[in-house]
């Protein structure tokens, strides 16, 4: 029999009930509902949706397997900049832009009033890192608690967060192996809880009051991802570029298996992303998980990039536009130098010219050699035989 008092899409889907946002997803997916169910049910398939935030605008998505690679888009404010209207602009962008989750970073002032905001506007899933917030209400990361990261962790899900990176898998034992890395522990996460356990000579409360903290986020269906709080540097960290050789390494993953893909912007660690930033970051990290949905072939993933060919050899500019990752951004580029509307029309842009194109060309040819194909090939000319 269903236990009325567990709400997590896990415990309904090993219940045999398929739930409406198992709908959602498969609907979203084109997925088999039976299906999306069934992968929740083996642990393959998440739905982050915090019960909270499922009864406001959320709409649900899948993450796993036999769906899309997925993309994270982190947003937030910092010590030293940004404010709630800030930070909602850059909401808006990450949905416009295709971000399926964002996540709310805020290690400023006023994060609660950021977040509340930022999830009673999201439709999409809104993700945190706790310790921050915990470690922004006390002077030195010594002074963190269990008791207080576990408050932390059961306040944020109370205020509807529906998923959460919770850094369990550095252990005291680990922390001999970062000696000789050139950038050190490059997760933040995983720095402050190396401080607390090497001042407390302790090992890491996250990980041995687990079974806490799972009490806590079951009670509100809040997934977790497990951080390992020792994840490698990008070439040892910043090179300003960041988005472009993060995206790299994120169509690679996504290839070899991995089901969501977490964004970085150009001013990766030099500064607080504003909007244009959160818009590099989401296209460049689209186009790798697009890639990656292709390297693991899956079905009906190139109908997009075919009608885009099909736009273009047919050169309707709109459709193009339409079609592109980044619209405004694809129509501002041709508009450079061909504003007018009866460019709009044109058969060649500005890179090639009418001269030079080469699709242009390839039109023309379709219809020269359907001509010869439908002519009568002249016959072979025969050489006589020399005389004996």
């Amino acid at each position: 029999m269903r236990d009325p008092t567990c709400v997590t899409q896990l415990f309904q889907a090993r219940s045999g009930e398929t739930t409406e946002a198992m709908y959602a997803v498969a609907e979203r997916e084109q997925l088999a509902p039976q299906l999306v169910r069934e992968e929740v049910a083996r642990g393959r398939l998440i739905i982050p949706a915090n019960i909270y935030h499922l009864q406001g605008r959320l709409e649900p998505i899948g993450i796993g397997n036999v769906t899309g690679v997925k993309i994270n888009a982190n947003i937030g404010n910092s010590a030293v900049s940004s404010g709630v209207s800030e930070e909602l602009e850059k909401l808006r962008l990450a949905v416009e832009y295709g971000a399926d989750t964002v996540m709310d970073l805020s290690t400023g002032s006023d994060i609660d009033v950021t977040r509340e905001a930022i999830i009673a506007a999201s439709s999409i899933p809104v993700g945190t890192v706790p310790i921050y917030q915990a470690a922004q209400e006390i002077d030195h990361a010594p002074d963190l608690t269990a008791t207080g990261l576990l408050d932390m962790i059961e306040h944020q899900a109370r205020q509807g967060v529906d998923y959460m990176t919770i850094h369990a898998g550095i252990l005291l034992e680990h922390l001999p192996l970062v000696r000789g890395r050139l950038t050190g522990i490059v997760s933040r996460g995983g720095s402050l809880l190396a401080v607390w356990m090497i001042a407390h000579r302790e090992q890491n409360p996250l990980y041995e009051r687990f079974e806490d903290l799972l009490d806590i986020v079951r009670q509100y269906d809040v997934t977790i991802s497990l951080g390992d709080g020792l994840r490698p540097g990008s070439i040892h960290d910043a090179s300003g570029y960041d988005h472009i050789t993060s995206a790299i390494g994120a169509a690679m993953i996504g290839w070899y298996g991995a089901d969501m893909l977490c964004y970085v912007t150009p001013k990766e660690h030099l500064g607080l992303p504003n909007a244009e930033d959160v818009r590099e970051g989401i296209v460049a990290h689209k186009i790798a998980a697009h890639a990656a949905d292709i390297a693991r072939q899956r079905r009906g993933v190139t109908e997009r990039d075919d009608a885009m060919s099909r736009a273009r050899y047919a050169f309707d500019w709109e459709e193009q536009f339409r079609l592109s990752l980044d619209p405004r951004r694809a129509r501002e580029y041709h508009d450079e130098t061909l504003p007018s509307e009866h460019s709009k029309s044109a058969s060649f842009c500005a890179m090639c010219g009418p001269r030079f194109c080469a699709m242009r060309h390839s039109r023309t040819l379709d219809d020269m050699i359907g001509d010869i194909e439908e002519s009568p090939r002249p016959e072979k000319c025969s050489t006589p035989a020399d005389p004996a």
